[in-house]
């Protein structure tokens, strides 16, 4: 998956999933639904309308880092196992040694291209949990004010159903970057030492 479909797909699946539970609730109260009877094109302009309100919304509250929980600290541990001299060094001054190799090996540039995929699986998912529980309390409201259940239980069950796609999928991750960790402890172990902590040494006390 290309980076810049990644990022189109990210904006519209909020979006989507936001629509698809206002028509949802309007379907349950007996309503016409509003969005899903639209042509695709006018569906998806909204979608991506709502998406990105969503995006601007998510990213000050910094989804990524928190969707992402413990990507970043497995690569550095995996990274420390091979070149201990990165020290403790935070994974803002190490990744961009980390990602120059990616970028300038085709070989980890194919591992990554199904990272993106994953990581809008992660992104995804994440974002499906925090609007499916947006939801239940709606769900609750409406329950407790009109006796209507069943919004709060397909919410329910799409909030446990999101978690676990998400667990599955942040741990996936963890697991495409640790390969990517093992080609460049493999074949490039200087080349990112000496990126995150300059020139090493030789034997004779040469630098190279």
């Amino acid at each position: 998956m290309e980076y810049a479909l990644l990022r189109s797909l990210r904006a519209l699946g909020p979006g989507l999933l936001i629509l698809a539970y206002v028509d949802l609730f309007f379907a349950l109260a007996g309503s016409h639904t509003p969005f899903w009877s639209m042509d695709s094109a006018k569906l998806f302009l909204i979608g991506y309308a709502v998406g990105g309100i969503y995006g601007v919304i998510a990213t000050v509250l910094k989804r990524d880092r928190y969707a992402f929980k413990g990507v970043n600290d497995s690569i550095l541990a995996a990274l420390r196992k091979f070149a201990p001299e990165i020290g403790n060094r935070p994974w803002n001054d190490v990744s961009p040694c980390f990602y120059a190799l990616i970028d300038n090996d085709k070989s980890l540039e194919q591992k990554s291209k199904g990272m993106y995929f994953n990581g809008f699986l992660v992104t995804t998912s994440f974002d499906a949990i925090w609007i499916s529980l947006g939801s239940v309390v709606i769900g609750v409201v409406a329950g407790l004010c009109r006796s209507e259940w069943n919004f709060l239980l397909v919410s329910g069950m799409a909030t446990v159903v999101a978690y676990l796609v998400w667990k599955i999928s942040n741990k996936r991750h963890r697991d495409l970057a640790g390969e990517q960790v093992n080609v460049i402890k493999k074949r490039f172990p200087r080349q990112f030492k000496e990126c995150v902590i300059g020139p090493l040494s030789e034997p004779d006390g040469r630098t190279r």
